[in-house]
Parts: C-alpha cells; sequence; structure tokens
C-alpha cells in the first residue's frame, strides 16, 4: 500500500511557481574598431604598377576598398588613419600593438602588394590587438 501511495506521488505533476519574465526590446550590437593599414609595396613593385596600371598608390587604394565595405557590414568601424601611429611597412612585419591599442583599435588589417611577372598578389594578415597576435 505504501509502495503504491509513493507510486502514485511520483507520477502526478508537480507545479511549480517559478516565474522569470525577460522583455527583449532591441539587440545590442556595438560594431568592432578596426584600423586598416595602407598595404605597403616595395619599390619595384610600385614602378610597375605605375607603369601598366597608372595609380599612384595602389595599396592605399585597396586598403580604402576594404574598409568601405568593412563599414559597410554595418559590423565594424574602421578607425581614422590620420590617428595611425605606425607606417604601413612596419606594421605588417610586426605591429606594436601598444600604438593600436592607444587608438582603441581591437583588430588591424595589415598586408603587402606585389607586383611580379604581369601579375597583382595581394597579402592581408589580420591582427587582434588586445591579445597582441596574428589571428
Amino acid at each position: 500500500m505504501l509502495l503504491r501511495l509513493l507510486l502514485l506521488l511520483i507520477l502526478i505533476p508537480i507545479k511549480s511557481y517559478a516565474l522569470i519574465e525577460v522583455d527583449i526590446t532591441r539587440g545590442n550590437l556595438n560594431p568592432l574598431p578596426v584600423a586598416v593599414s595602407p598595404l605597403s609595396i616595395d619599390k619595384k613593385s610600385n614602378e610597375g604598377f605605375k607603369k601598366n596600371i597608372k595609380i599612384e598608390n595602389l595599396g592605399s587604394e585597396i586598403s580604402k576598398v576594404v574598409e568601405n565595405n568593412l563599414r559597410q557590414s554595418g559590423l565594424f568601424n574602421p578607425l581614422d588613419k590620420n590617428a595611425f601611429l605606425q607606417k604601413p611597412d612596419i606594421a605588417n612585419l610586426k605591429p606594436r600593438f601598444e600604438d593600436w591599442n592607444l587608438i582603441k583599435a581591437q583588430a588591424l588589417i595589415t598586408g603587402k602588394v606585389s607586383f611580379t611577372d604581369e601579375k597583382l598578389r595581394v597579402e592581408f594578415r589580420l591582427w587582434d590587438v588586445l591579445a597582441g597576435k596574428e589571428m
């Protein structure tokens, strides 16, 4: 009899009165501050660009395209290039993360452009400024 009563109590659902109300009105997504450094170019490649493409500084032009695409996605906030403390050629090799931290960048995009055998080669590197390493 006791066993039946215990079994009956286990099988009867017990209501829980704990209530949590969550009211979501909108999402909160702040764009990531990113620094897009102008791409570095060696002298030989730069002469090849001027001769074949008729663009003075192709590295800057490519970085502008990348910057505009990131801005238009709404997920990134490209920082003003006038605030950059480090030159593009040095930043491409090994960025000084302290400098990029000062301007509040959380990510850094560097790279280089080369022109060999009538072919354009573009390399990008993405750096995590807060962790101080390449992603």
